[in-house]
C-alpha cells in the first residue's frame, strides 16, 4: 500500500508541475487566448468586407446617377427643340392670318 500512496504522490507532483509550467508560458501562446483575438480578427475581416462591399454599391448607384442626368440631359434637349419647332409652326401659322380673320390659302 505505501506504493500506491507514492504513485499518488507523484502523480500530483506531476501534475503540479505540468500546472506550473502552463503558467510560465507567455499568454499568446495558450489556445484559451487564442478564442478572443480569432473573434477580434473575424470581426474586423466582417467590417472591412462589409465597408468594401457598401463602397462598391456607392460607386455603382453613382454611375446610375451620372447616367440618369446624362438621359435627363438629353430629354430636356429634346424637349426644348420640340417646343423650338412648335413655336415656328405656331408663328408660320399666325402669320397666314389676315387682320380680318381670315386663313390665306397657299
Amino acid at each position: 500500500m505505501h506504493s500506491l500512496e507514492e504513485q499518488k504522490l507523484q502523480a500530483e507532483i506531476d501534475k503540479i508541475k505540468a500546472e506550473t509550467e502552463a503558467l510560465k508560458k507567455p499568454g499568446f501562446l495558450k489556445p484559451t487566448s487564442w478564442i478572443p483575438l480569432l473573434t477580434a480578427f473575424a470581426a474586423l475581416i466582417g467590417a472591412l468586407s462589409q465597408w468594401y462591399s457598401t463602397s462598391d454599391e456607392l460607386d455603382n448607384v453613382k454611375l446610375q446617377k451620372d447616367g440618369l442626368v446624362s438621359y435627363n440631359q438629353g430629354l430636356e434637349k429634346k424637349l426644348t427643340e420640340i417646343q423650338d419647332n412648335l413655336q415656328q409652326q405656331l408663328e408660320a401659322r399666325l402669320s397666314e392670318i389676315t387682320e380680318d380673320g381670315s386663313i390665306l390659302n397657299n
